[in-house]
């Protein structure tokens, strides 16, 4: 699940509990408005969340012992790679490693 899906669940879940609250005579006036100002909050963090990209990275290794890196998915994001980058390989010297974070 993603956390703008788990902040879905959690406002839904919510307001179910509001709405039964609302219909429970014997539930607490105090406690009904924390549950209340607990779902607009929530409702409030689930509308101001970044919006999420659904993107894949690629390895091509070609003929000539370089390898490209692509990103496919990336049509709506706003800031896409400008191109593939040819990362040449070596034989036995070792690997390049690219670590994102």
């Amino acid at each position: 699940m993603t956390l703008k899906t788990n902040f879905t669940v959690a406002v839904d879940a919510l307001r179910d509990a509001f709405k039964s609250a609302l219909d429970d005579p014997n539930f607490s006036d105090n406690t009904l408005s924390e549950v209340w100002r607990h779902y607009l909050g929530m409702q409030s963090i689930l509308k101001n969340l970044p919006k999420e990209y659904n993107y894949t990275l690629t390895k091509n290794e070609n003929g000539d012992g370089s390898v490209n890196f692509n990103f496919t998915g990336l049509d709506e994001y706003p800031y896409p790679a400008a191109d593939t980058v040819p990362i040449p390989i070596f034989g036995n010297m070792g690997e390049d490693v690219i670590t994102f974070s």
